[in-house]
């Protein structure tokens, strides 16, 4: 199961090292299913690297076997146990705690709109009326991680409707692979 990288920044080995399971001889080895979602984690850590000028990113803890988690004094809930969370610093680049608000308005809205996407599928729509309905609150929506300026807003409109929308709303009716679209498989 295990190849030395993840992606082309995140190899599997920092993803699932804790001092803790060291200390401790735990082990923490994630499933296939928490192996998988690290992968994806890490195509997701490699946007939030490039958004941040390619600046290392470094990775403080990824996976937590459940026996690691209640050892460390993690939530019984963590998404750390699915391979599905990662907590990491980027040396120089801000502060940590405006970073992690930021961080969290941008899952927030995530989720908003994926609900959103879900309840128009739903509802019969298809996935141009949702990103029309979505493009006209792209203001508000902007706004919601902290883009005021116009031309900034139009570029998060454009990505955000034309990529994020659409692939989530097509991700309903068959999961996608993990190339993003158009590219060979």
């Amino acid at each position: 199961m295990p190849s030395a990288m993840l992606s082309e920044h995140f190899s599997y080995a920092e993803m699932i090292y804790s001092q803790t399971a060291a200390r401790m001889g735990l082990s923490n080895e994630p499933d296939t299913a928490s192996y998988e979602n690290l992968k994806k984690l890490c195509e997701v850590l490699e946007q939030v690297r490039m958004i941040c000028g390619s600046n290392p990113v470094t990775i403080t803890s990824g996976y937590r076997s459940p026996e690691v988690n209640k050892a460390c004094g993690g939530s019984s809930t963590s998404a750390h146990m699915s391979g599905l969370a990662a907590d990491f610093i980027i040396p120089g680049h801000g502060d940590a705690e405006m970073n992690g608000d930021f961080l969290r308005s941008n899952i927030a809205l995530f989720q908003q709109v994926i609900q959103q996407v879900k309840d128009n599928k739903a509802k019969g729509l298809t996935a141009d009326q949702t990103a029309v309905a979505l493009g006209n609150q792209n203001s508000n929506l902007a706004a919601k991680i902290g883009i005021k300026d116009a031309e900034t807003a139009d570029a998060f409109k454009a990505y955000f409707l034309d990529i994020f929308v659409k692939r989530a709303y097509r991700e309903l009716d068959t999961p996608l692979g993990d190339l993003p679209d158009g590219l060979p498989k």
